[in-house]
């Protein structure tokens, strides 16, 4: 049987054991605490990098579609010049064949002018009494504007054909103007894209050296955490320990003291038959310790 200064021996260890547990338990709570504060601030900033991850592949994508529309406007302004550059020529051909015309019939005029002309007058000799003498000076007018829109009839076509063509022209013009338009604003448009695709990169950049600051504060206090997790383990198992050893020494402590009560009792109840067959008065102990042997 262990001796009683075992026991105390016993029961001092288990007191330090457990005001150890204690103050684990409290250093974990605080350790968990803090490793979840570094978990959440890094958790944080990996949501803004997921985030500006999203948007810089969104303006990527936007910013190459907008930079193959400027290529296509550029390939289409390039061509409109070379098409006006050839309309331009024609224009120009055409305007000295009716200059040549215009001097080989001593300036006609525009066919369509010296027509409007001949009504207007021949009108106002239907409509108006005037004098003989400005009949025949009015007549006089009318026929020279009637040889002369005879002289410049051949010009119509030549007129149609530069009226056609400088209308090609000016919508030509208008169409390349519109493709220039287009390139500059396509152009900015892209480079405003281009512009927040090195910022939100310069942006993430920064942001993964700061969640990388804070995972690497997570994992001190979770490294730290684990080990006082294996230091509250091995004290519990030893405080386990402690208290069978504890259970152990009450369990043969209560046995000895057992084992002594039965053995006093049996040598009373041995006194007490040997009294009875000397024939000696028995005293109430002797009933006593009898009865208690006889329930045993």
């Amino acid at each position: 049987m262990p001796s009683p200064h075992e026991e105390r021996e016993v029961v001092k260890k288990l007191d330090e054991i457990n005001h150890a547990v204690s103050e684990l338990r409290s250093r974990l709570n605080e350790l968990n605490q803090q490793k979840e504060v570094w978990f959440e601030k890094k958790e944080a900033v990996s949501s803004q990098i997921r985030e500006l991850i999203s948007r810089v592949k969104t303006n990527r994508s936007q910013r190459n579609a907008l930079t193959d529309k400027v290529r296509q406007a550029k390939t289409e302004r390039e061509r409109l010049h070379a098409v006006i550059k050839g309309k331009a020529g024609t224009v120009k051909t055409l305007n000295e064949q009716k200059q040549g015309l215009l001097k080989k019939h001593d300036a006609p005029g525009n066919p369509a002018y010296i027509r409007d002309e001949i009504d207007r007058l021949e009108h106002y000799l239907e409509t108006n009494v005037i004098s003989f003498e400005k009949e025949k000076e009015l007549m006089k007018k009318i026929n020279a504007l009637k040889k002369r829109f005879a002289e410049s009839s051949e010009n119509a076509a030549l007129w149609a054909q530069i009226g056609g063509a400088s209308r090609e022209l000016s919508s030509l013009r208008r169409e390349t103007e519109k493709a220039h338009r287009d390139v500059q604003q396509h152009a900015q448009e892209s480079q405003k894209l281009h512009e927040s695709v090195v910022l939100d990169s310069r942006e993430i950049d920064r942001l993964r050296e700061e969640e990388k600051g804070y995972y690497q504060k997570f994992m001190e206090f979770k490294k730290q955490f684990t080990e006082a997790s294996a230091q509250l383990k091995e004290r519990l198992q030893e405080m386990d320990r402690m208290h069978r050893q504890l259970d152990s020494f009450r369990a043969a402590r209560r046995k000895s003291k057992e084992q002594k009560e039965a053995d006093l009792i049996g040598g009373k109840v041995r006194e007490i038959e040997a009294k009875i067959r000397r024939g000696e008065k028995l005293t109430t102990e002797d009933l006593l310790a009898f009865q208690t042997q006889k329930n045993n």
